[in-house]
């Protein structure tokens, strides 16, 4: 099955750009492509090549392509962008059909332009799959459901304890989600099963 999910990435910054401006500093952005869908950064206005732009983008994550595309420019007002270098993040090692969640911190990557290295730049990512989200709002609902019960309990075996009641011990005994002490711990018991299986 074809993975789907939500892939998040991370433009961190970069450094030792190469400068396109014979005058001034430059004003590096970048352009992300994956499939059809296309993200841009902000423009990092006078940081010449040294940028921190420190944004997130989403992309949606539709099947079995590979990789994800990075273009980087130097705005020029008046003329063209230069067409500082680009380059290629596979995303195999990340996004998988198994169902679980893929990280990869942030991480340096050379750019790219005629063979030649033209800089640095630093991207984390995460793919969250949609099989997770689903197990994560059915885990979550379960919880709720669990909380409830065990509130109801609760108020019962108070009344137990007070004397209201001769099956004090068997409601006690039976208390079996006494380890999940909030929803939190509940659900991530569950995801850390499924996962690991």
């Amino acid at each position: 099955m074809a993975p789907r999910g939500t892939l998040e990435v991370t433009l961190v910054g970069a450094k030792d750009l190469k400068n396109m401006d014979s005058m001034g500093m430059m004003d590096p952005y970048v352009v992300f492509t994956y499939k059809d869908q296309e993200k841009k950064s902000k423009v990092a206005n006078g940081q010449g090549s040294e940028p921190d732009w420190n944004e997130t983008f989403l992309f949606t994550i539709a099947g079995a392509e590979d990789e994800l595309r990075l273009k980087l420019y130097d705005e020029d007002s008046g003329s063209t962008d230069d067409d500082v270098g680009e380059l290629t993040i596979p995303l195999d090692a990340i996004v998988t059909d198994s169902g679980c969640e893929g990280r990869m911190p942030p991480t340096p990557y050379e750019v790219m332009r005629n063979d030649k290295v033209r800089g640095e730049i630093t991207i984390g990512l995460f793919f969250n799959p949609e099989l997770a989200v689903e197990i994560a709002t059915m885990a979550v609902e379960i919880a709720v459901e669990i909380a409830t019960v065990m509130k109801k309990k609760k108020k019962k075996t108070s009344e137990m304890v007070k004397g209201k009641s001769p099956h004090a011990t068997d409601c006690l005994k039976n208390n079996s989600f006494a380890r999940y002490s909030t929803i939190y711990d509940f659900f991530s018991f569950f995801l850390y099963s499924f996962c690991s299986s």
